[in-house]
């Protein structure tokens, strides 16, 4: 890469980053270049991270997770790019939910850059996972939900798509102590799954979260995309975003 050359390739929207960095956050969000004028402002709210692989690379690979900008990278990578290193594959929770908003097995990459063009993207639990069989803490809940609304009122959103729907992880959210809320809609189950429609209060701004089953585990993408598009989750797949369109590197 030239020096100067944008490594995003114009889909990042830096413009958000004194914010963040005034929250002292220990991962920067993914916020998509057309996310500042999209017809509503949405950040879609990932869990937790891990860190992989063998004993040999387990902490090359945690140093390497732990830089503040790299979940912005691999969501570069990941959500906007077909091109992997030999033997990977794209991660389920970004393909999974591409598949729901469009309501087909290989969106195209105009449509993909278009998705992740117009939201912001982060995880709930700030602390970094030993591994895939950790799971988060009460705690962790606790925090993540602490340091999330900072974040969306920064933003500025307007609705949050949450991945998950464990009972942990809402409660603390009903639990703190300056969110209002106003509503709660548990719709249909998806086979043993109750999408769970909020709308509160928080810090005299209101937002209103959608929590679906984690598109990481088992997800019928195909009876979850209705859903989404019955609360007005989705987007008009003939569009195409502000930024190039060939895919990156």
């Amino acid at each position: 890469m030239e020096e100067g050359e944008d490594k995003y390739r114009g889909f990042l929207d830096r413009s958000f980053d004194t914010a963040f960095e005034a929250l002292r956050l220990p991962l920067l969000p993914w916020v998509g270049s057309a996310f500042r004028t999209s017809a509503k402002r949405t950040i879609v709210l990932g869990e937790s991270l891990y860190v992989w692989g063998s004993a040999e690379e387990y902490e090359r690979n945690r140093e390497k997770i732990s830089v503040v900008d790299s979940m912005r990278w691999r969501h570069l990578r990941m959500g906007l790019s077909d091109s992997f290193p030999k033997g990977s594959r794209k991660r389920a929770f970004l393909a999974n939910f591409e598949r729901a908003v469009f309501l087909k097995t290989r969106p195209s990459a105009a449509e993909r850059q278009r998705l992740w063009s117009e939201v912001a993207y982060l995880n709930l639990v700030p602390r970094l996972l030993n591994s895939r069989t950790h799971r988060p803490k009460d705690e962790d809940f606790v925090a993540g939900w602490n340091q999330f609304f900072p974040v969306a009122a920064a933003l500025e959103a307007e609705r949050c798509i949450v991945y998950g729907t464990e009972p942990k992880k809402i409660a603390a959210l009903r639990a703190m102590p300056d969110v209002q809320i106003l509503v709660q809609e548990r719709l249909p189950a998806i086979v043993d799954t109750r999408p769970l429609h909020m709308r509160l209060v928080h810090g005299g701004r209101e937002l209103e979260l959608f929590f679906v089953r984690h598109p990481s585990a088992y997800f019928p993408w195909d009876e979850w995309g209705p859903v989404l598009r019955s609360r007005g989750v989705w987007l008009d797949s003939t569009s195409v975003p502000p930024a190039q369109v060939a895919e990156p590197a």
